[in-house]
């Protein structure tokens, strides 16, 4: 739902791909994106073509900021904290359906799709269904004056499972972390 409680229609796939993502109990991984009015209307600006020159980066300095300030006040809109700049969090949910531990989890009530999986190399949409979700993971995102990457931090939930095997450089050399299947 947005902020006037209209529903907001939902879109399969990873972004960039047609890919999804399965968790081990079976549920496909759902996704809430919510991100401030600054960078929604730099998305919004960016893409219409109501900021000019079309800006690439996501704003870190006082005159991209003035540009996404003047397109939104053409619209009607005041930013109540323009200094924010472009903040965006995007959860992670699946069905708690076969979770153990289910109380170690937030959880909500929402209505998803539902599937025809008759043909198990592309399931098709057939309506939708209400069920309980668990939150698995968060990413919190924003940018900072001065710095054109964004600033991140994810948190996953303990029990999230399998992970992969991964390769990192320290000052003795490079580490490899083997895969683990253990836990739940």
């Amino acid at each position: 739902m947005d902020e006037n409680g209209n529903v907001v229609e939902v879109e399969q796939g990873q972004a960039g791909t047609d890919g999804v993502l399965q968790a081990q109990n079976g549920s496909l991984v759902y996704y809430g994106i919510s991100v401030n009015d600054v960078f929604a209307y730099f998305l919004t600006g960016a893409k219409d073509g109501g900021i000019t020159p079309q800006p690439t980066p996501f704003p870190t300095t006082q005159p991209e900021l003035d540009k996404i300030v003047a397109f939104a006040a053409g619209h009607r809109k005041t930013f109540p904290d323009p200094e924010a700049l472009a903040v965006e969090v995007k959860n992670s949910w699946v069905e708690a359906t076969n979770l153990p531990n289910l109380s170690s989890y937030i959880t909500i009530q929402a209505t998803v799709p539902s599937y025809d999986q008759s043909n198990p190399n592309l399931w098709t949409v057939n309506g939708q269904k209400t069920v309980q979700l668990a939150l698995t993971g968060m990413h919190v995102v924003g940018s900072v004056a001065g710095h054109a990457e964004m600033i991140w931090a994810t948190f996953e939930h303990f029990g999230n499972t399998p992970l992969a095997a991964y390769a990192y450089d320290s000052t003795s050399g490079t580490k490899t972390v083997p895969a683990s299947t253990a836990g739940n």
